[in-house]
């Protein structure tokens, strides 16, 4: 009879730790919104995805403790996106969907990914990526600033005339002999 109680507490165990590992797993979806915002600085490691909208949403993607960790404020037209702890147990990245209309300046420190699903539309456009993070963006743009720093790499696709890197001022063709990290390509 022991033996049977034993069994059947050890069969229970094991189930609830199966049930406690799949409630950790499990992809959840929270939508986050907020006023106007016209610049995005990103410090994480994560996969970002701008969408061009005239609703400011902010779509996170991940497990539970990935979500609690995402930290979103606005403060003076600005949207900042922190990941306070990015250490996953199954090595997921959490997914954010961020919408944007004439957005000015984008800054992404970390590994984090960022691409668009459609184009961005502005004026002028100031890119500075950090510490290993990836940008590849289609602009429709009449300038765009870009700064890559270690590791970090920016690719732009679309109709930027000029591109700004650093403080100096080069066409497309000068950027490309100079063997620069940006590409940019006409369309």
């Amino acid at each position: 009879m022991k033996k049977n109680i034993f069994i059947y507490a050890t069969i229970l165990l094991c189930f609830s730790l199966i049930n406690v590992s799949l409630a950790e797993s499990a992809l959840i979806s929270e939508l986050r919104t907020s006023k106007p915002y016209h610049a995005i600085v990103m410090k994480g490691d994560a996969e970002l995805i701008l969408v061009p909208s005239d609703k400011f949403e902010i779509t996170l993607e991940g497990t539970e403790a990935q979500i609690m960790n995402m930290v979103t404020l606005l403060k003076d037209d600005t949207l900042f996106i922190t990941q306070t702890n990015n250490k996953d147990k199954k090595n997921q990245r959490t997914r954010l969907i961020v919408g944007i209309d004439e957005l000015v300046a984008l800054h992404v420190k970390g590994k984090t990914d960022v691409s668009a699903n459609g184009y961005i539309n502005t004026n002028i456009l100031t890119i500075r990526a950090e510490e290993g993070a990836v940008v590849n963006l289609d602009v429709r743009a009449l300038k765009v600033k870009a700064k890559s720093l270690g590791s970090s790499s920016i690719n732009i696709s679309g109709s930027p005339e000029i591109i700004w890197i650093g403080e100096s001022i080069c066409s497309k063709t000068e950027a490309i002999e100079r063997n620069l990290k940006l590409s940019c390509f006409l369309s």
